[in-house]
């Protein structure tokens, strides 16, 4: 495929050509968003601008060390993507309707992101108020050794050269700099049940889904070190049930708004217990990675 037809994949309704507003943080100031502050701040390094009392210090402390609560203290996104230092750069592909910006923003980063679309990056920038550029990542308008994080969520099943793409991260990527992507798994628990009624190969957009270990071989040929490679469970429930409806013929957003079953439901148990395990049968892989320092 030529990059000039990847545009003919994402018709005009596409939903990254829509700006969506995001909910409102927790205020800092009120219990909540204090308590959020403090998890951050034991969970990641991050300094807290104003000093708490020793009982909220020590909650943030304790309850810090419970994943659930760490990611929902980071607005929903990965460990992976904590904070490194104060002011750091992050740069995310493809940022779609710019909800993760904002929340990368949040907790403190300096982001920007990267578009192939101008009608998706017209969005993105909208909804976020993060500068989204033009361009793919292996022409950007930023010189080598720029970002402290890159950050793809959904993106890399979309682009047509995975291998340029990772050296093209990399090099973007300042030295200790951490790669975080998520993308669909091709040997989920439901691509395994449903086969090719499966959500995660929606065709002509996905074009490579590479499983844990052909993913880990290209970032490493790529340069990368430190790869780490584990499954999400999170959308199991959903991704069963639009499978199902696809199975019976059904398409379009009405598949989606389908509500699951208990037999859906029980594919995430399934997944969250057998990823538990080290076996990557949930629907996303998260992966992260290093530049060399």
């Amino acid at each position: 495929m030529e990059d000039a037809d990847l545009g003919l994949c994402y018709p005009s309704d596409y939903f990254t050509h829509t700006a969506v507003p995001l909910g409102a943080a927790a205020d800092p100031h009120t219990l909540a968003g204090r308590l959020r502050v403090e998890v951050c701040r034991y969970a990641d390094g991050v300094s807290s601008e104003q000093p708490s009392p020793l009982v909220l210090r020590t909650v943030g402390r304790v309850i810090s060390h419970v994943p659930s609560i760490r990611r929902r203290a980071r607005f929903g996104l990965p460990d992976a993507a904590r904070l490194s230092r104060p002011g750091g750069r992050c740069l995310e592909l493809g940022p779609g309707l710019g909800h993760d910006l904002i929340q990368l923003t949040r907790l403190g980063w300096d982001a920007v992101g990267l578009e192939v679309d101008a009608s998706a990056a017209a969005s993105a920038s909208k909804t976020s108020g993060c500068p989204v550029h033009v361009g793919t990542v292996e022409q950007t308008p930023w010189s080598d050794s720029t970002f402290d994080l890159v950050y793809c969520s959904h993106v890399f099943e979309h682009l047509p050269r995975p291998q340029e793409a990772s050296l093209g991260m990399l090099r973007l990527l300042v030295p200790g700099g951490r790669l975080v992507m998520i993308y669909p798994n091709p040997q989920s628990l439901t691509a395994r049940l449903w086969h090719q009624h499966a959500v995660i190969w929606d065709p002509p957009r996905h074009l490579v889904i590479p499983p844990a270990r052909a993913i880990a071989r290209v970032l490493t040929e790529a340069g990368f070190v430190n790869v780490r490679i584990t499954a999400l469970a999170r959308a199991a429930s959903t991704y069963a049930a639009v499978a199902r409806e696809y199975r019976k013929g059904q398409r379009g957003w009405a598949a989606w708004t389908v509500r699951p079953r208990v037999t859906n439901r029980l594919v995430k148990v399934i997944e969250l217990g057998c990823d538990g395990f080290g076996m990557h049968l949930g629907e996303e892989l998260l992966v992260s990675a290093e530049r060399p320092g």
